[in-house]
């Protein structure tokens, strides 16, 4: 009888969605659509950010804490400043769109880059980010930043 009872708990426990907690769950398509459209405002914010040379706002915003222990704000601007590549714009790729509960997405990107000296110079690269979301104050998905520094490479 405990054990028929345990089940049914359990049942409802995820049925409830409760279990997105523990990243059991994925999505449904509407969740899907709306973090779509977070997503590419989150990497459009970035890409505006890498293009204006604002990487300190980069690190303190979008760094996930695995980025934040590998290295310190000032490497990670010092490492940044010296890419001859800057982005243009970029364009997700919805087949690329993998998720790993509610919170953890792998989201495939075409990235436009251009020389920062010859502008006429430019080319494109499909790059993988993982992304994590965080609830706090700001509610923003964080990115893991070792992607952004190899990214032209």
């Amino acid at each position: 009888m405990l054990k028929r009872k345990t089940f049914w708990f359990f049942f409802i426990f995820l049925w409830m969605g409760k279990a997105s907690i523990f990243g059991l769950i994925e999505p449904n398509r509407y969740q899907v659509e709306y973090i779509k459209i977070e997503l590419n405002l989150s990497i459009e914010k970035i890409i505006a950010l890498w293009r204006a040379e604002n990487f300190e706002e980069i690190y303190q915003t979008y760094a996930d804490a695995a980025s934040k222990k590998a290295f310190t704000q000032e490497e990670f601007t010092q490492r940044m400043g010296k890419k001859n590549w800057i982005p243009q714009s970029h364009k997700l790729i919805d087949k690329d769109l993998r998720f790993v509960g509610m919170s953890n997405v792998f989201v495939g990107t075409e990235i436009y880059f251009s020389d920062r000296v010859k502008q006429y110079s430019s080319f494109q690269k499909k790059i993988i980010f993982k992304m994590t979301y965080e609830e706090n104050e700001k509610n923003v998905w964080r990115m893991d930043l070792f992607r952004l520094l190899r990214a032209v490479y």
